[in-house]
């Protein structure tokens, strides 16, 4: 592994494991959008001339439909919330970092951007930008990296101190 790539390692699995969550949200959400959007459609018939009873004794199929959807829902809100819990811990380190590199951090791994999209929103406004676009971006990389670096210090020196005060106890 580059020697780079040691310094920033645990600062990136962290920041890469929050915006897992954060996909992961917007899969839930996703999916309670169409079950919503589909929520009391018509079944298509069935022409085997059988009777058919409802897929749970006593739930109708809009029953089935709510509590389906109701799962989904509390499922959003505890993912939302394991998502605040795990930003507000990571922010607070990224208030020790410079304001541009924790700016980069929180709009790739907490937004979910892509790079194009962040570095056309941090220098986009440059006169220069079209033609002076690799530049800007090597410049919007460089930042990230030393942040990935300052963030990964941090994580290290955290675990640290939770190691002493669990010694303590």
């Amino acid at each position: 592994m580059k020697r780079e790539n040691m310094r920033t390692r645990r600062a990136k699995e962290r920041l890469e494991a929050h915006r897992e969550m954060v996909k992961d949200l917007e899969a839930l959400q996703t999916e309670f959008a169409y079950a919503r959007k589909y929520m009391g459609k018509i079944a298509g018939t069935a022409y085997t001339g059988m009777p058919k009873g409802s897929p749970t004794p006593g739930r109708s199929r809009p029953e089935e439909e709510y509590i389906g959807l109701e799962s989904i829902e509390s499922r959003i809100r505890e993912k939302e919330s394991r998502i605040c819990e795990d930003w507000e811990e990571l922010e607070a380190l990224l208030l020790q970092i410079k304001p541009m590199q924790a700016l980069i951090l929180k709009v790739r791994y907490h937004y979910g951007a892509e790079w194009g999209d962040i570095c056309s929103e941090i220098y986009g406004k440059k006169a220069d930008y079209g033609t002076e676009y690799e530049r800007y971006k090597n410049r919007m990389f460089g930042i990230h990296n030393r942040a990935l670096q300052e963030l990964d210090l941090l994580l290290k020196n955290q675990g640290q101190n939770d190691k002493k005060v669990s010694e303590t106890k």
